[in-house]
């Protein structure tokens, strides 16, 4: 199994082109044989990013 953990910052400026960038990533990656993907914003600082990814091979 390979696991995937992504730290990000995202530029305030360019926010809603990363959300929406997110939203196509999520739709292509579950379609591709991803198990679990987890993309979490934090509600204190909406500009910081955890993904979480998990893969059979």
């Amino acid at each position: 199994m390979l696991t995937v953990m992504i730290h990000a910052k995202v530029k305030h400026e360019l926010l809603n082109e990363y959300l929406d960038l997110i939203k196509m990533l999520i739709k292509e990656t579950t379609r591709k044989g991803c198990l679990t993907y987890s993309f979490n914003q934090r509600k204190d600082e909406p500009t910081e990013f955890v993904l979480y990814e998990q893969w059979e091979n």
